[in-house]
């Protein structure tokens, strides 16, 4: 379903939405929308000249919700306060709950012609068991009706402070098998799976977000394997770490691995990436990889009780930046 192939010149309009933004808007009253279990607050603003200017020269309706999107995640931070809710309260502060990221979108989206709806429902929390009150997208555009999450897509919120993502692309245009992993919305007509899922059910699915498909995870398979009462655990995924083109085609998918067993890492990287693996004093180097094409094979046998962390390696003409992006646990 994903396509938008974007024109230079929207990108650079991206670019240029620092300046856009520091505009004030039309003021025009809009009054709010009470929809099928949604709710709009009021607005003052005119977003729809702000709105074309950001989604340039764009044409399809899933384009211009991409672009739209991507400003949002750019520029609206999360408001650890919690007090700013509303499309104009989120514009004007650049910070805002969930909410507010969604009537934001939903202002900007409905006023060049994009139909959306606000979601309600639960979201899981990161390393818990519990779950929060959160809100989300259901948008209809000409490859679909799609499911976005411009709050996550944005960031989140670590000791308190707000941490951009590395990969905001990550929460729009959502696999619906994926986002019932974290999402489930109060009406389950809006999980896109034709199915209602109930709260029992939810609690049995791990935390588990779209990028794990980078990792080789598949939706269909946690789903059934939850259902059926199995136990999931997976090695930790540092999802906001860029993955600057590195694609893992065959890793250990267990959180714990054993000193007692060998382990198949199959990881694809483009040139000026490498991947290190570390485990205790002992550090696996590019030069430890088989290489064929852009493939790099190394198989492991841990030597130490403890962790073994995979990191990807960035290089520049000045310096290399390390990045860890998986780490398990060893016994």
């Amino acid at each position: 379903m994903k396509t938008g192939n974007f024109t230079l010149i929207a990108f650079l309009l991206i670019l240029l939405c620092g300046e856009l933004s520091a505009q004030p808007l039309p003021k025009q009253h809009h009054k709010s929308v009470y929809g099928n279990g949604y709710y709009v607050g009021a607005s003052d603003y005119d977003y729809q000249l702000f709105t074309k200017g950001i989604t340039g020269s764009a044409t399809s309706k899933y384009d211009k919700a991409k672009l739209i999107y991507s400003w949002i995640c750019k520029n609206i931070v999360y408001d650890t306060t919690s007090n700013l809710r509303s499309a104009d309260k989120c514009y004007d502060a650049k910070r805002a709950v969930c909410q507010g990221y969604c009537e934001l979108f939903y202002r900007m989206a409905e006023s060049i012609g994009i139909e959306c709806t606000l979601v309600y429902g639960k979201s899981k929390v990161r390393n818990s068991s519990g779950y929060e009150d959160h809100a989300w997208i259901y948008a209809k555009t000409e490859h679909g009706n799609i499911l976005i999450d411009p709050t996550w897509g944005a960031g989140t919120v670590v000791s308190g402070r707000f941490v951009s993502s590395a990969n905001p692309d990550e929460w729009f245009d959502v696999n619906p098998k994926w986002m019932i992993l974290t999402h489930l919305p109060d009406r389950g007509r809006n999980t896109m799976l034709g199915v209602d899922v109930s709260e029992n059910t939810f609690k049995t699915f791990p935390y588990c977000t779209p990028l794990y498909e980078k990792l080789g995870f598949s939706p269909d398979t946690i789903i059934n394997k939850s259902l059926k009462g199995v136990a999931l655990s997976f090695p930790q995924f540092l999802s906001n770490t860029n993955l600057s083109g590195v694609e893992f085609v065959s890793i250990p998918k267990t959180a714990t691995l054993s000193t007692k067993e060998k382990y198949t890492f199959c990881i694809n990287h483009p040139n000026g990436v490498e991947i290190i693996i570390k485990n205790g004093k002992t550090t696996y180097t590019q030069k430890d990889f088989t290489k064929v094409g852009n493939s790099h094979t190394i198989n492991i046998k841990p030597t130490e009780r403890g962790e073994l962390t995979v990191f990807i390696v960035t290089k520049t003409n000045f310096f290399a930046a390390e990045r860890p992006i998986l780490t398990y646990t060893v016994e």
